[in-house]
């Protein structure tokens, strides 16, 4: 009995840290999000990202820059949403970079979202070093 109750205690105290905070809204939106999936998958290959030793690098293929009407790099962490961060996407390059203190050691996701004259978003997996 008194096992359970601890158990219980250490179950309630628990960061619980959901994949996405509006997990429910998105999945309303179902449907376009499959046709911004499709619209986007040509980029999944084309659009990479390196770790520079001081810097992580995005690398987006050329033109992609002239066309882009906002964007934002999201670097999700899934151990811990605490460390998450977003960077905006810089307009006048087709190269971002990122000062590495920003960001800790370990797995991300990095989410990039952006519009030209349609919405697009890929994730892909990165593990800073």
């Amino acid at each position: 009995l008194i096992a359970c109750g601890i158990f219980i205690t250490f179950a309630m105290t628990q960061n619980l840290n959901l994949v996405e905070d509006d997990y429910y809204k998105k999945g309303a939106n179902y449907t376009e999000q499959m046709e911004i999936d499709k619209r986007s998958a040509k980029y999944l290959n084309t659009i990479y990202i390196q770790d520079d030793g001081e810097k992580i690098s995005i690398f987006f293929p050329d033109g992609f820059a002239e066309n882009l009407k906002n964007g934002t790099m999201l670097f999700f962490r899934p151990s811990d949403n605490n460390n998450d961060i977003t960077f905006e996407i810089n307009d006048q390059s087709n190269v971002q970079s990122i000062d590495k203190k920003k960001l800790i050691k370990g797995r991300y996701i990095v989410k990039i979202s952006w519009q030209s004259d349609s919405r697009y978003y890929i994730e892909k997996d990165f593990f800073v070093k």
